[in-house]
């Protein structure tokens, strides 16, 4: 599961910039997902608005330049690399009038008629497809226009009638929080898209958890904190005991005191004999070397419960999910994934090594403590409660099942074994469990590419995954 949410992800990066806080990870066209989206506007930041999403706070639909602004970004959007606009909103784009962050103002509506007659004029009736909606929020009525996603094969969508300083024929291409004229270099990018074919792979990776776990900054100093107090614990003078209860008296069915019976064991201790004690033999400096023995096993066993647990623990893993943006098929996908940055794999001699969590050591019997000697019904009950107590298991299926091959340079590269993915359907990726020596705050930034056996060309692409705190923790030992 991921350890962090959209929102406690946005306020714990080093930046101040609030984020549009909806999520984008496929399209936004039922009524409900468009009231979100307002409402998410107006808890945004002043500069939040993306190669997706454009407001404003207020226009008379009536005037002019309220009907070339729409217009101006239904061509941005539309003029968009499929790449690029699969990375949010299933393609989608979106202008949403009447709203700002901080507030929701509306809009006065008008006939729709009269609406989509004034956009065609700029943007063609062959041009891009779009929809108006309207929303009411805060008792407001806001306007959303929703652009349709660019498809390989798309021509560029040209200006057909001036606006503003544009001339009829340009080219408009959205980018980040604006829209203008196409760069040499953007109008090639949509020449490739109408070369493109219609079987080229359309797809679109993300991080299906927004975070990834680093190490515990101050692990050797939290293991030997617990060593120290258990040493502390063990080498400290003993309280006096209280006088020991009398012993309730033996007969056919009472049980005295010592260990559990296994269900439909009817053992007597009466006919095996009661537990003796002997006076502990041992010196002092016999004993701090057993205690030390003890602490060397429980820091070993501390250790390995730790990187066993954080090796299996979900926050650990780099998680992404690969969504299909078309209705076709794609046979034989196969993804690879870069991770830059001080990012390690796990090596097979830790995996390996990796068993069924250990219970932790006994402790030595305290100085000046009575030995006790086993009677013959002691050992009689633990053969029979051994064969019948189940044996622990590593229950680790999504991260130990094979999925993927990992390469390791100080960075990663990962290969996912081929997929088969389904029409407008998103396919998670096995987790990949990563060691992150990132400081906390650090965005890793992850590449992604993916082919298809039936389907033309590469998809790529570029994503973030934020660096946070652990939440693993060493085990709580027992108290006296």
């Amino acid at each position: 599961m991921c350890a962090l949410t959209r929102e406690t992800v946005g306020a714990v990066r080093d930046t101040a910039r609030v984020a549009v806080k909806i999520d984008v990870s496929g399209p936004l066209l039922r009524p409900s997902q468009l009231e979100a989206l307002v409402r998410a506007v107006a808890d945004a930041g002043e500069h939040d608005e993306h190669d997706w999403l454009e407001w404003k706070s207020r226009l008379d639909l009536t005037q002019t330049r309220a009907r070339e602004h729409i217009a101006k970004h239904v061509l941005g959007f539309s003029n968009r690399t499929v790449q690029t606009a699969a990375l949010h909103a299933g393609g989608h784009g979106h202008v949403l009038i009447g709203v700002e962050p901080g507030s929701v103002t509306g809009v006065e509506t008008i006939d729709p008629a009269d609406l989509t007659s004034a956009i065609l004029r700029y943007v063609g009736t062959d041009g891009p497809q779009w929809n108006a909606e309207h929303v009411t929020v805060a008792g407001q009525t806001v306007l959303v226009v929703v652009v349709d996603p660019p498809r390989h094969g798309d021509r560029p969508h040209t200006l057909r009638h001036r606006l503003q300083n544009h001339e009829p024929g340009q080219v408009l291409v959205r980018r980040i929080g604006q829209t203008v004229q196409a760069s040499p270099a953007e109008h090639a990018a949509l020449v490739d898209r109408a070369m493109a074919s219609r079987n080229s792979l359309t797809v679109a990776a993300r991080a299906t958890c927004l975070t990834i776990e680093g190490g515990i900054a101050d692990a050797p100093d939290r293991l030997e904190a617990a060593i120290e107090a258990e040493r502390e614990l063990l080498l400290r003078p003993r309280r006096a005991r209280r006088p020991a209860a009398p012993a309730e008296p033996i007969s056919g069915s009472s049980w005295l005191r010592g260990p559990v019976q296994p269900p439909g064991l009817r053992v007597s201790r009466s006919s095996f004999g009661q537990p003796t004690y002997e006076p502990d033999k041992r010196t002092e400096a016999e004993y701090v070397q057993e205690v030390e023995q003890y602490l060397d096993r429980l820091r070993g066993v501390l250790l390995r419960r730790l990187v066993c647990r954080r090796w299996r623990h979900p926050g650990s893993a780099l998680r992404l999910t690969i969504d299909n943006l078309t209705a076709r098929n794609f046979a034989q996908l196969r993804v690879r994934v870069h991770v830059a940055g001080a990012v390690r794999r796990w090596s097979d001699e830790i995996t390996d090594d990796l068993e069924p969590v250990e219970d932790l050591p006994k402790r030595p019997r305290r100085m000046g403590e009575r030995k006790r000697v086993e009677s013959t019904y002691d050992h009689i009950v633990r053969g029979v409660g051994t064969s019948i107590v189940p044996s622990s298991t590593f229950d680790n299926q999504d991260l130990w099942s094979p999925g993927f091959t990992i390469n390791d340079g100080g960075s990663v590269d990962i290969e996912y074994d081929p997929i088969h993915l389904h029409p407008s359907t998103p396919e998670p990726l096995l987790p990949v469990p990563l060691l992150v020596d990132e400081p906390v705050g650090t965005e890793l930034a992850v590449t992604w590419s993916a082919t298809a056996e039936s389907a033309d060309g590469l998809a790529r692409g570029e994503l973030s995954v934020l660096v946070v705190e652990s939440t693993l923790t060493f085990d709580t030992l027992p108290a006296e």
